[in-house]
């Protein structure tokens, strides 16, 4: 039987981006939509992340959506979907990867009608055996129900404080007070879009914390770029974002431009390959240099460290990224840390609170936590 395999980059397009851009070309109040539910099993070898990929790519499906078939029962699954620190562990990608999926997952797949999902069903049993999928169905979705305004309505304009987050289908606000503290990001490229407790954690702090006039930033690990962005609505002089994923770094320049920052005020960079940390970082930070596209760039030498660093992102980085992370923080300045569980506070402060005057847990939604690192270094 054929093996569906696919990269980093196809994850995080099969599950985590559909481009409204794609759906308002595809989309329309006549068609007689129709949905294909299938549900994998870890034991046959298809994991959620290969599914998705392959009805996304290969299968014509508009847009893909995968989560935990057991959410809410006993049986629900936790996966962060971190990366082994272990070189050997990175290198079995096939292993480390499979692992990263719940053990049965739900896979939803929107066609166009419904001989488009029979089709698609035939076509991964087919190319994955009847045995790959253990349970599907396809549910007729209404005929006369505009879905592409089912989709803007369901994820309206996100509030956090005083900033208020827009996604491409939001009007800005004429009235100049409330357009300035406006953010517009694009939805699905790259995380971040202030829906997700550690993002509004964040946001949040940098509103409310008291730093110097005129500071500057690093938003380590930035995805969409959303945290560097909102430093600069709330002060900051410029800001600097860096991540491993060089289509976070694009999309982030793209939400720059789009909010109207120049390049003076923010940039996105790749992380510098000899900026240290574990070994699967660096085997990983390789990778994506090989297929960097034009116009992204490695962080540069002699960049300085900064008054404020934020680091949304989860523990094993956190960790193994360490000295990386600090080497960002100017003497005496501060620095925020969340995509960290409450049962994972001790870790970080055994990692980070000897380098500051004081360290401790800020804030805290949903088990998840932020926490603020000041002083020394």
């Amino acid at each position: 039987m054929p093996r569906w395999r696919l990269s980093m980059l196809g994850l995080a397009r099969a599950l985590q981006h559909t481009t409204p851009r794609r759906l308002r070309t595809t989309l329309s109040a006549e068609a007689a939509y129709a949905e294909l539910v299938l549900k994998t099993n870890r034991d046959a070898d298809v994991s959620a992340e290969s599914l998705s990929e392959l009805l996304m790519e290969c299968a014509g499906a508009l847009s893909v959506s995968a989560s935990d078939a057991n959410a809410g029962t006993a049986d629900e699954e936790a996966i962060f979907g971190e990366p082994p620190t272990d070189l050997d562990v990175f290198l079995d990608e096939d292993r480390w990867r499979s692992e990263a999926y719940w053990q049965s997952a739900e896979v939803r797949a929107l066609f166009a009608s419904e001989s488009d999902a029979q089709a698609a069903l035939r076509f991964v049993e087919n190319t994955l055996g009847a045995e790959a999928v253990a349970g599907s169905k396809i549910d007729d979705l209404a005929k006369d129900v505009d879905w592409l305004a089912v989709q803007e309505a369901a994820r309206p304009v996100v509030t956090v404080g005083e900033l208020e987050i827009l996604l491409p289908w939001h009007e800005t606000s004429s009235d100049p007070s409330v357009a300035s503290r406006q953010l517009r990001v694009e939805g699905g490229a790259a995380f971040g879009t202030g829906e997700h407790q550690t993002t509004r954690m964040c946001c949040e702090w940098l509103q409310e914390t008291k730093f110097p006039a005129f500071y500057t930033m690093c938003d380590y690990g930035c995805g969409s770029g959303i945290l560097a962005l909102t430093a600069l609505r709330f002060g900051a002089a410029c800001a600097v974002g860096i991540d491993i994923d060089p289509d976070c770094v694009k999309a982030a320049e793209r939400n720059r431009a789009s909010n109207g920052f120049g390049v003076n005020e923010a940039r996105f960079y790749l992380p510098s390959l000899d900026a240290g940390g574990d070994a699967s970082s660096i085997a990983y930070v390789n990778k994506r240099f090989t297929s960097a596209p034009e116009g992204v760039a490695p962080f540069p030498e002699g960049e300085l460290p900064c008054d404020v660093v934020v680091a949304n992102i989860l523990l094993r980085p956190l960790l193994a990224l360490r000295d990386t992370i600090l080497a960002k923080v100017r003497p005496g300045g501060a620095l925020a840390m969340s995509g960290v569980r409450v049962d994972q506070v001790d870790d970080v402060l055994g990692a980070y609170a000897s380098s500051f005057e004081t360290a401790a847990v800020d804030r805290e939604v949903d088990g998840w936590v932020l926490i603020a690192c000041r002083g020394k270094l």
